[in-house]
């Protein structure tokens, strides 16, 4: 809370505050009062109405007021601060011959409060352990429920207590390890190497030819250049933590597809915030 306490008004401050413990989102919305997205609900605070000066002020202290300097970071759609909580961005898009180009206009923000809770995943590093290292393990869920917070405590307990272990987190979209100005802001481990703001399947190849991982994260697979890329490196005998978005494991196989599903021994499905179960391939 300390870190992103001067960005916000002194009302919004004394709110932030006072649910901080369950806080997982703040949205500002243009004309909107401000909503607290919770572990467990919400709460509207029709008091503070979200106006175009209070979003130009903030904005203008999330960039340093030097909105420009901030270009590639519009692009994403987000901007990463100190803590590793993530701002997302939304606006009115620029479109030049027919291609994205950046964001003007923003009136929307939403606060994601980044969470280092590192012990959530001991349970399922125990179940994953397999001589000196762990098995190719992708966990699955629809959004929301946890899937990157799993993954990073997972990095952690193999970086920490696997011995002579190398962990490279492929971070495409600062969403792992939170860094900011090149530094994870959350604890990954003492073994672990971060490549931030590079695509998932060049980042891997890099990881791969440069930095002799033994076990590779990655979050959020998609399409088909990220599929090819994990199974180079399974093929290069580095082994893959991931996550994907899915219901159940028979979509998440669907996804991956035929050959490369069967290169995962282990598919942690999450049902509900904080409650995984393993199954073994």
């Amino acid at each position: 809370m300390e870190r992103l306490k001067k960005y916000f008004t002194p009302e919004i401050e004394r709110v932030v505050s006072a649910s901080w413990k369950e806080l997982t989102e703040i949205k500002m919305r243009i004309h909107q009062p401000l909503i607290l997205e919770l572990q467990k609900g919400e709460i509207i605070e029709p008091g503070i109405q979200i106006d175009e000066a209070l979003l130009k002020e903030i904005l203008n202290k999330l960039t340093n007021y030097s909105l420009y300097a901030y270009e590639k970071e519009l692009l994403e759609g987000y901007l990463t601060v100190a803590g590793g909580h993530r701002v997302g961005l939304a606006g009115e898009a620029i479109v030049k011959d027919g291609k994205y180009c950046g964001m003007k206009n923003i009136r929307f923000l939403n606060f994601r409060i980044c969470r280092d809770l590192q012990h959530c995943g001991r349970s399922v590093f125990e179940k994953i352990k397999k001589r000196g290292t762990v098995c190719n393990t992708v966990i699955c869920s629809p959004p929301g429920l946890g899937k990157t917070t799993l993954l990073r405590s997972l990095v952690q307990c193999c970086s920490d207590e696997l011995c002579g272990t190398s962990v490279v987190v492929i971070d495409e979209r600062n969403e792992i390890s939170g860094s900011f100005q090149g530094i994870p802001q959350i604890n990954l481990g003492m073994r672990t190497d971060v490549l931030s703001g590079v695509d998932k399947a060049g980042g891997i190849l890099r990881a791969v030819r440069s930095m002799g991982p033994k076990i590779i994260a990655v979050d959020e697979l998609g399409g088909e250049e990220d599929l090819q890329a994990i199974r180079w490196a399974m093929q290069s005998g580095v082994r893959i933590l991931a996550t994907i978005h899915s219901d159940c494991i028979q979509q998440t196989k669907s996804k991956l597809g035929q050959v490369l599903a069967e290169q995962f021994q282990c598919y942690v499905v999450i049902s509900e915030r904080g409650k995984y179960e393993c199954y073994y391939d």
